[in-house]
């Protein structure tokens, strides 16, 4: 199905250009993209409490489990601006959770831990991350004063997607845990994470999305944890099966861009309008494209979803769920993320040829054959 998927995605690129430049164009915040992520840090650190971030912000209660994709917005900002308030705002996060023996475990957190501490050397950081794989090892880890293990620690996130309709979402959630445990884990707990990813992939369900959860925020997930692995997958059953290989679902993914640069939060919405798009899915295709861009294939849909991004950051410097929807800290960071992680593609100066009248060498890939 690779020549399929890659034609229908290919048709698709013209318009996403298009659509880059008028965003580029019309977005005050465009100027400068190392400004949009610093705002977005900045606002980040502001609503930074004691003991994390409320959900959504300006509400509460606080909670420690979304932090791990705040920590690493705020850190990978501050390879953007060298601003050492957004540094001190993710070590002191991480600072928390050192503190923590139960129920600390969002599965980015221990993917956080590693990255503060590769960024600063602290030994703390990297020991807690330890803690959690080892504990999964022992069957000691603890959620509600119940032991888990590895394996009963995975099944209970299935089934408490399954419990409240978000089947869709289990690849999402096991990936960090697949990247980070070849650092921090064993290779036993990576070959259980990368079979749920698969397991999940094979599962993806693009009916009754209110009922499923994303499909494309599981299979963004996917993808994103899988080509960060270098690993392949022929995914034989659920609705994704056409594709022979990640190359082929990260096609898919691609595919399923809206002209203007955003993905729905499903891929079979009747009737979709702008309150149907989604930043966190925005935000982690980005990044599940960017880790399958080997060859610069997809760079066309990440600056397309650049420019969207850019042009919905709000006044405070966040970014609503969806357009004219709640702001939660936790997308600020998978957005910051996201810019920052895919800070080194640069925009292209077609966009200045298209804009004068001539040709863009995105028509040019766009056009080329499947």
């Amino acid at each position: 199905m690779r020549g399929r998927s890659r034609k229908i995605r290919n048709q698709t690129k013209i318009y996403l250009a298009v659509a880059a430049v008028l965003l580029l164009a019309g977005s005050p915040a465009s100027a400068s993209l190392t400004s949009v992520i610093a705002d977005g840090a900045d606002r980040l650190v502001a609503t930074q409490a004691d003991d994390g971030w409320a959900v959504p912000i300006g509400s509460t209660p606080v909670n420690i489990n979304i932090g791990g994709p705040i920590a690493i917005g705020l850190l990978t900002a501050y390879g953007q601006t060298n601003d050492g308030t957004h540094l001190s705002a993710a070590t002191d996060f991480a600072d928390l959770l050192t503190n923590q023996t139960s129920d600390w475990v969002g599965t980015a957190n221990p993917l956080a831990l590693i990255k503060l501490f590769d960024a600063t050397s602290t030994s703390l950081y990297r020991i807690q991350a330890e803690a959690f794989f080892a504990q999964l090892a022992t069957g000691t880890y603890k959620i509600d004063f119940v032991n888990y293990d590895a394996n009963s620690f995975v099944a209970k996130i299935q089934a408490d997607r399954v419990a409240d309709g978000s089947q869709n979402l289990v690849a999402w959630d096991i990936a960090p845990l697949a990247i980070v445990s070849p650092r921090a884990g064993s290779p036993l707990q990576t070959n259980l994470f990368v079979d749920t990813i698969k397991d999940s992939i094979d599962a993806l369900d693009s009916s009754l999305p209110s009922t499923k959860g994303s499909d494309l925020l599981g299979l963004a997930g996917g993808v994103w944890g899988l080509s960060q692995l270098g690993l392949d997958h022929d995914p034989l059953t659920g609705d994704f099966s056409a594709a022979d290989s990640v190359a082929d679902l990260a096609d898919l993914l691609a595919g399923n861009q809206n002209a203007n640069g955003s993905w729905y939060d499903h891929s079979s919405l009747a009737s979709p309008t702008s309150a149907d798009e989604d930043t966190s899915v925005t935000a982690y295709a980005m990044l599940a494209l960017n880790a399958a861009n080997s060859d610069g294939r997809f760079d066309d849909e990440i600056l397309a979803g650049r420019s969207y991004l850019i042009a919905n950051q709000l006044a405070n410097g966040g970014w609503s769920a969806s357009p004219g929807g709640s702001e939660f800290a936790q997308i600020d960071g998978e957005v910051i993320w996201a810019l920052s992680e895919t800070f080194d593609i640069p925009e292209p100066a077609a966009l200045g040829f298209l804009l004068a009248g001539g040709v863009c060498i995105i028509f040019r890939r766009g056009l080329r054959k499947a």
